[in-house]
Order: structure tokens, then sequence, then C-alpha cells
């Protein structure tokens, strides 16, 4: 019973975020394609795209930037709760080195995908993790600043 909730919830969710998503962005209040408003053209579209994406195994490709954009949200959420931490003056050690390692591997990662996607002419998705780096700088310059913050406040 528990396989079959799960494969019936996991497409019906994807799916549903999946179009909400696509209207957002390509619909009235988006793109301005009116057509994307429609719920059953927007997830029409949005099945079809990820079956090209699946029977094209393109996905392999995707596959190793979606982990890197989920390892720089576990990141930010360790030093989101290492902030809170030193701000209730409580022991940060457990989440601040956990967080530093997680964000060195995520931006390894992220710089040996840009030297293989780039020269390869994948510039979109090269693009991308460009920008995942830049974010996990802001990320650095941002939790550098809120630790000041905190701990000159203190």
């Amino acid at each position: 019973m528990v396989i079959k909730t799960f494969v019936m919830t996991t497409p019906d969710t994807a799916s549903r975020l999946g179009r909400f998503v696509g209207t957002e962005l390509f619909g009235s209040g988006g793109l301005g394609i009116k057509a994307m408003d429609n719920r059953h053209v927007s997830t029409l579209v949005l099945v079809v795209l990820a079956g090209l994406l699946a029977l094209t195994d393109s996905w392999t490709i995707m596959w190793p930037v979606f982990g890197a954009a989920n390892q720089l949200i576990a990141a930010l959420a360790l030093f989101v709760v290492t902030i809170w931490l030193v701000g209730l003056k409580k022991p940060s050690r457990y989440t601040i080195y956990p967080a530093i390692f997680m964000l060195m591997t995520t931006i390894a990662a992220l710089v040996t995908l840009a030297l293989n996607l780039i020269p390869a002419g994948n510039y979109l998705l090269g693009g991308t993790v460009i920008v995942l780096l830049v974010l996990s700088l802001l990320v650095v310059v941002e939790t550098i600043s809120s630790w000041k913050k905190i701990k000159a406040s203190i």
C-alpha cells in the first residue's frame, strides 16, 4: 500500500507543481501565452517535456546540476541554523562544520561541472552552474555578515 501511494502521489505532486510554475512563467502573468493558463494545456506541455527529457537521456546531464543545487540549499539551511544558534549563545560547532564541508563540496562540484559543461558547448547548464556558484558565494558573504552582526550585538 505504501508503494502504491508513493507511486500515485509523487507524479501527481510533481505535475501540479510543474503546472503551477509553468503557468506563472508562461501564462498571462508571465510571458503572456494565454493557452498556458488552461490547466489541461499546461499539464500536457509539462508531461510531454518531461517525457522527452526521460526518453532522450538528457536528464543524466542535468542531474548533477540539480544535485548541486540541492546541496547548496542544504548548506544554506545549516548556515541559517548556525547563525540562529550563535544568536541564542548555544554551541554552533555541530552545524558550522557540516555547513562549511557541504558548501566546499558543492563549490568543488560546481567548478568541476562548469569546467566540463562550458567547453562541451552546453551553455545553458554551464550558465546555470555559474549562477549557482555566484549564489554560493552570496551564501558565504551573507553568513559572515550575519555572524558579525550577531557577535557585535552580544
